[in-house]
């Protein structure tokens, strides 16, 4: 991996009291491929006048066998360098410019300079979109320098590194790293779980990507599969849980290596069911009670309103199917739709060939069949006329009486919708029509459980995890 170290220049670089200052004791142990060097005009001047940092760089890639590319970022008219806010700025900028490819790690040293210059790449590189090491380089005595060389003054660079005790074999390394944390990734992470907890995948998924380098990629994966399951778009959700569990796969793989047990990096991939019905039908209409519920948790009642009619529908077909003799696939026809979607036609010629459904749909002779579309008030008379269960058909009437009540003014009207509005209107709160809406899932045959239903909290919980 490439790596590339940012320095302001110091008054106790390149070399003091027979020591490496800063810059050359990172560039000694950390071997970057290039280095940027950042003059104030009082540290321009010094290297203008012996040639100091990039003389002993240049020594010491003959040391160590390691070739430096130096970059030279000069400010001749920047003196006030105690200016905390102006380097904050800078800096920045400078760093914005360094590229930024996921193979480059950006080594940052906060031990030169003066103390704004130090304090400010200490808080960028807490804030930065990408990874930056922090490095600090502790003094030889290991504390506050008592004698401080006059760097300034007379400065013979050659003397300087024939005499660096730092050259000697078996010298210590002074470096020491400062918290990995980064500030801006840990806030947003913050958000991110926020945004989860408001089922808001999207929005997680835009502030995770500028933040892509600090998340393991099963945490993207995961975001990109909910985000499509929010949509119904269930075959990209299982594609973006292929990628995560390859994730999984190939962490779990890179575990076992040195490099990974050093690092100390942990799986990432999330190994569990996100769907808990794939049978058949079963998942596109669990899949939709579990919106209906997001709906109501987010309190989106006019949404939550209006789909209460697309599974009301669906379900009624598959208790229909199950509880009487009608197979109602036998009197209508399909037109084709959006995605698949398939809207059903009662087909003249057929219906009249049940009595039941004839006389439903001429509302008992009194007038003629129509061929429109198969409606849940049809579906609910036949099931009335054909079905004894008594439970089951209170349920549906309730569910029925719903949407008679309240769906065609949230469907067609440009109006607002409260709690307390669903409740005048049906005597019902939101939370008893979902119940209901459960129930009679389970008497279309999906066994539903309460672990079922928190389905999204729990995947929620795997991001969490994974963050």
């Amino acid at each position: 991996m490439k790596r590339i170290l940012f320095s302001a220049v110091g008054s106790t670089d390149p070399i003091a009291n027979q020591h490496d200052g800063a810059i050359l004791h990172i560039a000694r142990h950390w071997k970057p491929d290039e280095i940027y060097l950042y003059y104030s005009r009082e540290m321009l001047e010094l290297e203008q006048k012996d040639d100091r940092y990039c003389y002993c760089l240049k020594k010491l890639e003959e040391k160590i066998g390691k070739e430096f590319r130096i970059h030279k970022i000069i400010r001749p008219d920047l003196t006030a360098v105690h200016v905390f806010d102006y380097f904050l700025n800078e800096f920045r900028v400078e760093l914005e410019k360094i590229p930024s490819a996921e193979e480059c790690e950006l080594l940052l040293n906060v031990s030169s300079g003066t103390p704004a210059m130090k304090s400010a790449l200490q808080v960028i590189g807490g804030v930065l979109n990408r990874p930056a090491t922090r490095i600090q380089v502790v003094t030889p005595e290991h504390g506050y320098n008592k004698m401080r060389e006059d760097v300034k003054g007379d400065y013979d660079v050659v003397t300087q590194w024939e005499c660096n005790l730092d050259n000697e074999p078996g010298c210590a390394n002074r470096c020491i790293v400062s918290s990995d944390k980064n500030l801006l990734a840990e806030i947003n992470k913050k958000i991110i779980e926020k945004q989860i907890a408001n089922y808001d995948y999207t929005a997680a998924l835009t502030v995770a990507e500028d933040i892509r380098s600090f998340l393991s990629p099963g945490v993207i994966c995961l975001l990109e599969a909910s985000a499509a399951r929010m949509k119904l778009d269930l075959n990209a959700a299982r594609r973006h849980l292929a990628d995560a569990e390859k994730c999984r796969a190939h962490a779990a793989a890179a575990e076992e290596s040195a490099t990974v047990e050093k690092s100390g990096k942990c799986r990432d991939g999330i190994g569990y069911r996100m769907f808990p019905h794939e049978a058949g039908d079963e998942i596109e209409l669990f899949e939709y009670l579990l919106q209906l519920q997001i709906k109501l948790r987010r309190e989106e009642y006019i949404d939550f309103i209006r789909g209460i009619t697309p599974l009301f529908f669906e379900l009624l077909e598959r208790i229909i199917l199950k509880k009487t003799d009608i197979a109602l696939g036998d009197y209508y026809r399909v037109k084709q739709g959006v995605n698949g979607t398939m809207f059903k036609l009662w087909d003249i010629e057929k219906v009249r060939r049940n009595a039941v459904i004839n006389d439903i749909l001429t509302d008992g002779g009194t007038r003629e069949i129509k061929g429109g579309p198969v409606g849940s008030r049809h579906l609910t008379d036949i099931l009335e006329r054909k079905c004894s269960d008594s439970g089951l058909n209170n349920l549906v009437s309730q569910v029925r009486g719903v949407e008679r009540d309240i769906r065609n003014t949230a469907a067609h009207c440009i109006t607002y919708m409260t709690e307390e509005v669903i409740k005048d209107v049906t005597h019902r709160t939101p939370e008893q029509i979902f119940v209901l809406l459960k129930n009679l899932a389970k008497y279309s045959g999906i066994d539903i459980t309460d672990e079922d239903l928190n389905s999204y909290d729990i995947c929620n919980e795997r991001i969490k995890n994974l963050l």
